[in-house]
């Protein structure tokens, strides 16, 4: 978030960072450049097999934002400062265009990135996606988004390729990440938040490429809101999404990390006095063993 401002002005004021961590899969990250500005929003980025880094994002290109046309910035410590005219929720938006979802590519991850093209959403759709895919050895390309919706692609470069359908049962709620088992590459992955101003994340998994999902079919999270800190202390958070996994050289999963709001009461934009909000990491218990490096 730009100028100091907290969740509750997303639709004004995000844009994307790359942040870098010297020091292995577990950090500290540091953050460096600013890969996309105002505004952009929900990054995944895929590796491509030969070696391109891609991006995936919800873009709004132009000088008016979403929401009141006018980026907030006026923040308190972090937290949004709400003012009825620029500074606004997303339930009280006064301007709302079409949020598209885009792809563009880079050799490194601090750019120069491509051209931006855009990616084809579900019809009738204009909103964010929450677009996560893998790329394959072969080049094409699967993600899932918002449920029930799946893309795929025989070409990542080339989005007159994409093809959007429903599925009947994909991930729950928003936020999916996409990723391929480390230790049996034909089993597919994915996480997700539960929605809106939910804590707590899903997993589902699938065996045949994607096109059929399962999940738990009792009631377990992927995660939930409470986040134990190094010293030992213990935070809930009111809000934990957007859930991306951190890996080692070997594709094991090292760590989970979320977009969170540790603050109470924070579970609806007009109620949410402190708003601040950050990118939490999680260390996971893992045997790092011999994993397969080979993606599906």
């Amino acid at each position: 978030m730009v100028d100091n401002c907290g969740i509750v002005v997303w639709m004004s004021n995000s844009r994307i960072r790359h942040a870098v961590s010297t020091n292995g899969p577990l950090g500290p990250f540091e953050p460096k450049d600013v890969a996309q500005g105002v505004w952009g929003h929900e990054p995944t980025v895929a590796r491509a097999p030969t070696g391109e880094y891609v991006l995936f994002w919800t873009a709004k290109f132009g000088s008016e934002v979403p929401c009141s046309k006018t980026v907030c910035s006026h923040g308190n410590d972090g937290s949004s400062v709400i003012n009825g005219k620029d500074c606004l929720p997303d339930t009280q938006c006064t301007y709302r265009p079409q949020l598209l979802t885009y792809m563009a590519y880079s050799k490194e991850p601090t750019g120069p990135w491509s051209t931006p093209v855009i990616v084809p959403s579900p019809d009738g759709e204009s909103i964010d996606t929450n677009l996560a895919p893998i790329i394959r050895k072969d080049g094409s390309l699967l993600g899932l988004g918002r449920p029930p919706n799946v893309w795929e692609a025989s070409d990542w470069r080339d989005n007159s390729t994409y093809k959007v359908t429903s599925r009947d049962s994909t991930v729950t709620g928003e936020d999916p990440f996409l990723y391929v088992d480390a230790y049996n590459n034909s089993v597919l992955h994915g996480l997700s938040h539960a929605g809106g101003w939910d804590s707590s994340g899903g997993h589902a998994w699938s065996t045949d490429g994607g096109k059929t999902w399962a999940t738990h079919t009792d009631v377990v999270h992927a995660y939930g809101s409470n986040f134990l800190l190094e010293d030992g202390s213990q935070v809930s958070l009111s809000r934990r999404e957007r859930p991306h996994l951190v890996f080692d050289s070997k594709g094991v999963p090292q760590a989970l990390t979320n977009g969170v709001t540790p603050n109470w009461p924070c579970t609806h934009p007009e109620t949410c006095p402190k708003d601040y909000c950050y990118t939490a990491l999680q260390a996971l218990n893992q045997d790092d063993g011999a994993a397969l490096v080979e993606e599906a």
